[in-house]
């Protein structure tokens, strides 16, 4: 059986890899029960001896989420059942969450085979562990499986694995680039209500029932920054804010400036760049078009980029950028030719920009 806490998506890859190729191995069918939801996890359940349990969580500040896992103490018991144990981190580390996750399992009457912990895509960032779990990650967590179901036809007293980290450590303290703690308990997304198709998805799938699903921009009970709600929110209405995304910066004397180089690209056409994308798909969806729409660019150099990155991967869209050959600086081409995403193409033009 695969137990997953998976928010955004990623941990329950991992999980269902692992126990798929331990049905595999063992001949048996295999079952998925999901804890994301508070309905999932207020019911109980048991586990049987002849019963193998593949269990995943996300780490969150080098722990188990601590508004989570007091259910996960609460809803799952076992019988002497063997498990393995599997936590998934976006790239600084894992600390003590695994150590925790093979205590809690213990306590509840399960028997510990083996562990891992698993790189994956950091939910606050697509530059993060971008792309994990990959091919070889999923290899890795086979190899893994093989080990587990080797150990258990040995037969004998299940010892075990031997993890790092301490299970009663404290929460780690994320720091800002001053290497001050970065404070962002009480932060919640943002809702642009122009974008929102009112469809409740957001609602439905929030780990704590937080958002209201009479008006999603509410969000009156404890978000734990999953990114549930910004993963699968369809019209990418869903967003965490930030206010140095354009700080506006006192120079003395009554003179301020506003600062439009903190965006993806470092060009200040981000700032439009960025939302236009998702006006567009919201509008075509509103019209009723079904069709992709395909985005023609001339750029002399921050435009293309800005675009490229922009509509990167949208949904219903294409971005073909041209630019000069030999018209914009070397920084400008290789951000353009290295843009990743699927919908997107770059060409040179001889000539010059309105050649383009």
């Amino acid at each position: 059986t695969g137990v997953y806490f998976s928010p955004a998506g990623s941990t329950k890859t991992v999980v269902e890899t692992t126990a798929d190729e331990l049905a595999r191995l063992f001949k048996a069918e295999c079952r998925y029960i999901s804890l994301n939801t508070p309905s999932d996890r207020a019911q109980e359940y048991q586990f049987a001896l002849d019963e193998l349990v593949v269990f995943g969580c996300p780490v969150y500040a080098g722990r188990l989420p601590n508004k989570i896992s007091p259910d996960f103490a609460r809803c799952l018991h076992g019988e002497g059942t063997p498990a393995v144990a599997l936590v998934t981190y976006g790239g600084r580390a894992y600390d003590n969450a695994l150590a925790e996750m093979c205590e809690l399992l213990t306590k509840n009457n399960f028997k510990p085979a083996a562990g891992g912990a698993f790189l994956c895509r950091h939910v606050f960032s697509d530059k993060l562990a971008a792309d994990r779990p990959d091919a070889a990650d999923l290899s890795e967590l086979r190899m893994l499986a093989q080990g587990a179901a080797l150990k258990l036809r040995n037969g004998g007293e299940i010892k075990p694995p031997k993890v790092p980290g301490d299970a009663q450590a404290a929460y780690y303290t994320p720091l800002k680039t001053d290497k001050t703690p970065a404070k962002f308990l009480k932060a919640k997304p943002t809702t642009a209500m122009v974008l929102c198709e009112h469809c409740g998805l957001c609602a439905k799938i929030c780990p704590m029932g937080a958002i209201d699903p009479n008006d999603p921009s509410n969000i009156p009970g404890t978000c734990i920054k999953c990114c549930a709600c910004t993963t699968y929110c369809p019209s990418g209405a869903k967003k965490f804010d930030d206010p140095k995304a354009a700080p506006v910066k006192d120079l003395g004397d009554g003179r301020y400036i506003m600062e439009l180089w903190h965006g993806p690209t470092c060009a200040f056409k981000d700032m439009a760049l960025q939302m236009l994308p998702y006006l567009l798909t919201a509008s075509l969806k509103k019209t009723g078009e079904d069709k992709t729409v395909c985005i023609l660019v001339a750029t002399s150099g921050d435009t293309g980029k800005a675009a490229l990155e922009g509509f990167r991967d949208v949904e219903h869209t294409k971005i073909l950028v041209f630019y000069p050959d030999g018209g914009v600086s070397d920084i400008q081409k290789l951000q353009m030719v290295s843009q990743e995403g699927q919908n997107v193409g770059v060409c040179a033009v001889r000539g010059n920009f309105d050649d383009a």
